[in-house]
């Protein structure tokens, strides 16, 4: 399995290299900012400008990668020559999943740092209320699986651009559960709902499929 995902990550380098270059951008840009205003004013977590930068790549990036992902498995019959070999299709499809898991959660990573390091580190009268923050964490992560499952769908087009335009075309479709319900429970269950149908979707299309 571990063959199987480095295999993954080295198919898809640029893609990996991309998300921590604009990941480490966006940590430099606020920090940045925070000391130009010289702690002028206590910040209460990540602005909502560069959050929503930042998230907007993630989403963006997560269905290319998704599609990227198995289109190239496809056109290039990839798995069609692994299964020859001592694996299955089931680790095959999973190491793709993990693979995908790993850059997202290597993209959420320094939003989720810079956040507890500001609630950690910036005095405040009354206690850090840290629910909120989680939630937006939360929300974003689920929202950027169901982005990433939605790409893994697109991979099956016959087109590498129709694969990865349509992805990022339908990608902003999702970001309508989180404006109608916000960062809530319900928005949650919705998203994650959504991640589940597409994944189990995916794997009996994987499953079943000539490859």
């Amino acid at each position: 399995m571990l063959a199987l995902i480095k295999r993954e990550i080295e198919d898809h380098w640029l893609i990996f290299v991309l998300g921590a270059i604009v990941a480490v951008l966006l940590t430099f840009v606020f920090i940045w900012n925070i000391v130009i205003q010289q702690h002028a004013i206590t910040p209460l977590g990540i602005p909502a400008l560069i959050s929503g930068w930042y998230s907007g790549c993630l989403l963006l990036l997560s269905a290319v990668l998704g599609a990227t992902q198995m289109f190239s498995d496809l056109s290039q019959k990839k798995s069609s020559f692994l299964v020859t070999l001592a694996t299955t299709r089931q680790r095959i499809l999973s190491a793709k999943i993990f693979a995908g898991l790993l850059w997202i959660v290597m993209f959420l990573s320094p939003m989720l740092i810079v956040d507890a390091a500001l609630f950690t580190v910036f005095p405040r009268l009354a206690p850090p209320e840290i629910t909120f923050p989680l939630e937006i964490i939360s929300i974003t992560f689920l929202a950027s699986l169901c982005c990433y499952m939605l790409g893994l769908q697109m991979g099956w087009q016959t087109n590498r651009r129709s694969a990865v335009l349509g992805s990022i075309i339908l990608a902003p479709l999702l970001l309508s559960v989180i404006v109608i319900k916000g960062f809530s429970v319900q928005a949650a269950i919705i998203l994650a709902l959504l991640a589940l149908t597409m994944f189990i979707r995916t794997w009996q299309k994987f499953m079943s499929t000539s490859l």
